[in-house]
């Protein structure tokens, strides 16, 4: 059998960040090419009136954005409505999750990339059609998407209530996690008197065991709100 070598929890991390930052400097590139191309396709979307540019700009900034509520809805619905098993497994989210995932679709890295990506000809060698007029389209779209959606992402939160949304399911993994380790704590105790019957251990190690099993117990929360709080308290002390 092959040797398998994991890599490291430290090397991962790094690798992480690595990948962070080179995305980073990636989609920064792209955005200053664009920026420099700005003048010049202003210069070359002459045979449009502004208001013309302004009108394609806003329909399709229009379209961008009623497209991705149409189908993110229904790709969060649709699947479980036809699979109980899949609704079973994994339930849908609030509405107002959904809806935030739809609005903020913001246009980026991706969108100048494919407009971009247009060849300066067709086969024939004929320039291709309207090429200037899509990459100015594509950077109004993105500047609206990032300005308008991204300055009114906060308002939009507390509008839907995500925050008490995100309170609630904190409060859940938290009850999760002391369900679950009161449930270790007791399979341990069970194993343990199991285990002292069948190897007939010294009353020291069995002292031993006993006390380390008890000082777990006695420091685990009995409730949730204990539970917080001690989540809280460490934040408290780094801060001091």
């Amino acid at each position: 059998m092959a040797d398998i070598r994991l890599i490291p929890s430290a090397t991962r991390l790094q690798g992480i960040f690595f990948w962070d930052l080179t995305v980073y400097l990636i989609e920064g590139l792209v955005f200053l090419v664009t920026g420099l191309e700005a003048r010049t396709l202003l210069e070359q979307a002459h045979p449009f009136t502004i208001r013309e540019l302004v009108i394609a700009t806003a329909l399709t900034t229009a379209i961008a954005i009623a497209a991705r509520f149409t189908w993110v809805f229904p790709a969060t619905y649709i699947p479980r409505w036809v699979s109980p098993a899949l609704a079973r497994r994994d339930p849908s989210p609030p509405w107002q999750s959904i809806f935030f995932l739809a609005f903020t679709g913001f246009r980026g890295v991706d969108s100048l990339a494919v407009a971009l990506a247009i060849p300066f000809t067709v086969l024939s060698g004929a320039p291709f059609p309207h090429r200037d007029l899509i990459l100015f389209v594509t950077f109004g779209v993105i500047i609206i998407t990032l300005i308008s959606q991204g300055a009114t992402l906060p308002y939009v939160v507390r509008l839907l209530g995500l925050n008490n949304l995100a309170l609630e399911e904190r409060e859940k993994e938290i009850k999760a996690e002391l369900d679950a380790r009161v449930s270790a704590l007791e399979e341990v105790e069970k194993r343990f008197d199991k285990l002292i019957n069948e190897r007939e251990l010294p009353g020291e190690v069995v002292e031993l065991l006993r006390t380390r099993n008890q000082s777990r117990s006695q420091i685990l929360p009995d409730n949730l709100d204990e539970s917080l709080e001690q989540m809280r308290l460490p934040t408290r002390q780094g801060a001091k």
